[in-house]
Parts: C-alpha cells; sequence; structure tokens
C-alpha cells in the first residue's frame, strides 16, 4: 500500500520516470508515466497560482 501511495507521488514521477521511460520499451508504461507527470505539473501548477493571487491580493491592498 505504502509502495503504491510513493509511486504516485511528485518525486517519483520527476525521479524515476524518465529513466523508466527509457530503459523500457513499453509504450502504454511510458504513456502512463508522461500522463502522471503533466498530471503533476497542472497539479502543483494550480497550487502556485492559487498562492500567488493570496499573495498579491495581501501585497496589494489600496485603500479606498
Amino acid at each position: 500500500l505504502v509502495e503504491r501511495i510513493l509511486l504516485v507521488l511528485p518525486f517519483a514521477a520527476m525521479a524515476y520516470a524518465p529513466a523508466r521511460i527509457g530503459v523500457h520499451g513499453d509504450l502504454t508504461e511510458a504513456a502512463q508515466l508522461i500522463a502522471l507527470q503533466i498530471g503533476w505539473v497542472a497539479v502543483l501548477g494550480l497550487a502556485v497560482a492559487a498562492t500567488w493571487t493570496l499573495g498579491i491580493r495581501r501585497l496589494v491592498r489600496v485603500p479606498a
């Protein structure tokens, strides 16, 4: 159970996916790993955008 959880975290997608794609010639596994990476880019991109928006709102407070 813990191994499955660790395999879908972004660290595994960054560190092991490129090597697994290069070593294994399986296109379906490569597509799954690339989809996992794209998914994490989207999730973390949304988190960064939300954090940026909240930070800008706090920084730019113009008194009315």
